[in-house]
């Protein structure tokens, strides 16, 4: 993850304190982050459903997404 000058500043002004609690909620977030929601997993179920039944390949189907 990249960040912008203005963004860096805003942690350069921490105190050690709030830079170690902000470093510390942002580990927490990754750390607990669940990879993909159940939407997804159903999500892509049903998409491996509809390709099962439809001629058009994986990445013909992409295109047409994404055109």
């Amino acid at each position: 993850m990249s960040l912008l000058a203005q963004e860096m500043g805003i942690f350069e002004n921490l105190q050690k304190d709030e830079l170690e609690m902000v470093s510390s909620y942002a580990a927490s977030l990754v750390r607990n982050r669940v990879a993909h929601s159940d939407a997804y997993y159903q999500f892509q179920e049903a998409r491996e459903r509809m390709l099962n039944k439809n001629p058009m390949s994986d990445d013909e189907i992409d295109k047409l997404i994404h055109e």
